[in-house]
């Protein structure tokens, strides 16, 4: 019998459109990144400035950027002409390009701004809780199939027999 704090796999909500063939990202996942992008916009100008964008890396990955990793957002992605500071738009693009290279890398990144498998926000704790009971949706392609088919079997066969000292089934 499946747990029923598992989140069935339907609830998990794509991060590219699959109906779209330049791969673009879905409208509620582009919401997700407007949300998060107004969240660290601590100034509220509409624009990450460094400091805004180095507190975002720490707290999405645990350190912040080095120069080269600031050089390539800037001359990469969508910034103010003005300032050179990230905007919303170009916040987007940088995850439309991580997602469409490593999804799973999204996926923690997700779990780490609190946000669900389901694209909503149940904060950091219970994003995590989500993250231990569904591996396979933050693993890289060449595991997901290997930790499904663990799950499958850990399903079929529920460990319920138990070994005598001399190592037979009772």
């Amino acid at each position: 019998m499946a747990d029923e704090t598992e989140l069935p796999p339907a609830r998990i909500k794509p991060l590219l459109d699959e109906e779209d063939e330049d791969g673009d990202l879905t409208a509620e996942f582009e919401r997700v990144l407007r949300e998060v992008f107004e969240r660290f916009d601590v100034d509220r100008d509409g624009e990450w400035s460094t400091d805004e964008l180095q507190a975002f890396a720490a707290e999405t990955n645990g350190e912040q950027f080095d120069d080269d990793s600031l050089k390539e957002i800037a001359e990469n992605f969508e910034c103010s002409r003005g300032t050179g500071n990230l905007l919303p738009a170009g916040f987007v693009q940088l995850y439309s390009v991580q997602t469409r290279v490593d999804e799973p890398e999204t996926r923690k990144d997700l779990a780490a701004w609190g946000y669900s498998l389901a694209l909503e926000r149940v904060g950091r704790k219970e994003a995590a809780r989500e993250r231990e009971r569904h591996p396979e949706a933050f693993a890289p392609a060449d595991r997901k199939e290997e930790l499904l088919l663990e799950q499958a079997r850990e399903e079929e066969d529920p460990d319920d027999t138990e070994e005598d000292p001399l190592g037979e089934a009772q």
